[in-house]
């Protein structure tokens, strides 16, 4: 999750049973590679997404987040997927560099693998 994260950085967990919202960042079981994993939520259900010339379409639109970002591995985003309920597809910042949703290692992220949310380093901060 590098540059948002590094190894061995400091997080708190929010584990209070809320759904992640996209754009939030998540710990889960990838059952694929028997660990867990640090991902950005990128779809969450109900939402259609495909990597269509390089970008990353959610929706029919490129999100803000990813206005920049060039996908030269779409993986299993190559045909476009329509996430279904308890369903979630994540990404890592690196994009380049990422094992996330895309390959088949990782694959769509179930409800039941999220284990919570990460809270954002600044929240932490101005609470402090």
């Amino acid at each position: 999750m590098e540059p948002t994260y590094h190894s061995f950085s400091l997080v708190l967990i929010d584990k209070r049973g809320s759904l992640p919202a996209r754009g939030e960042v998540i710990i889960f079981r990838a059952q694929g590679l028997k660990s867990k994993l640090v991902k950005r939520v990128a779809g969450v259900p109900g939402d259609t997404l495909v990597i269509r010339d390089g970008n990353l379409l959610v929706n029919g639109t490129v999100p803000e987040a990813y206005e920049n970002m060039r996908f030269d591995e779409a993986g299993l985003l190559q045909t476009q997927i329509t996430l279904k309920e308890k369903e979630y597809f994540v990404l890592g910042d690196n994009i380049s560099e990422s094992v996330d949703s895309r390959s088949t290692q990782v694959g769509i992220v179930l409800e039941d693998d999220i284990i919570g949310r990460l809270i954002p380093q600044h929240t932490i901060k101005e609470k402090l």
